[in-house]
């Protein structure tokens, strides 16, 4: 039923089409209203999300350059501060990793090989390897208990999907800081977790 679009050089945005369900095209500006009379000849309901995409994308990418520009610019007013350089790293580096910044995959998994190195309880195994040759890892915590039910989470499907890695990171980290000060018990304690960090390691890392 779309086929269609494709003859007015439009671009379907959707990742999944079903019947009933809504669609995302993007089309030359120049033929918006021919495709939108187009789909009322075909009884087919059409509506602008919006008249300027392109002038709204340019302004958006302008406006984090500008942000962009104003954290390095902090970054590098923060430097002198008196004492900055000698100071010691903070509570939340120590035992959680780097949570002020987004990892690369090669971070990321260094980052869980130390954990495993730390933490008895926890364990990193290999699921699968990637087109282009990156392992997909899984972290197992509790799983030494095979007749725990099991809770199963996984983060980073989609490429530009950064920030579920890095709150399942952070999840972890404050998990075994509990287990381990005996605060687990009756919840955490009760469950095997297996939690898949980077579930699309190609397009994390691309992006």
């Amino acid at each position: 039923s779309l086929k269609w679009i494709q003859t007015f050089s439009c671009q379907v945005l959707n990742e999944r089409v079903g019947v009933m369900r809504p669609v995302q095209v993007l089309c030359p500006r120049s033929m918006a209203k021919v495709v939108k009379m187009a789909a009322k000849k075909m009884k087919i309901s059409a509506k602008y999300a919006s008249k300027h995409f392109g002038e709204e994308v340019d302004k958006q990418v302008r406006m984090m350059k500008k942000v962009e520009k104003v954290r390095r610019h902090r970054g590098r007013v923060r430097g002198y501060k008196k004492g900055r350089r000698n100071r010691k790293p903070s509570r939340k580096k120590e035992k959680g990793g780097d949570h002020s910044k987004f990892l690369n995959i090669k971070q990321m998994y260094e980052w869980y090989e130390a954990l495993e190195t730390k933490y008895d309880i926890l364990k990193l195994d290999t699921i699968g390897e990637t087109l282009e040759g990156i392992d997909i890892k899984i972290v197992k915590i509790n799983s030494e208990n095979a007749e725990l039910p099991v809770i199963f989470i996984d983060a980073g499907i989609h490429a530009r999907e950064w920030i579920s890695p890095a709150a399942v990171m952070f999840f972890i980290a404050k998990m075994l800081r509990m287990i381990q000060k005996g605060k687990g018990d009756g919840n955490l304690n009760s469950f095997q977790w297996h939690i898949v960090p980077v579930a699309n390691p190609d397009g994390y890392q691309y992006s």
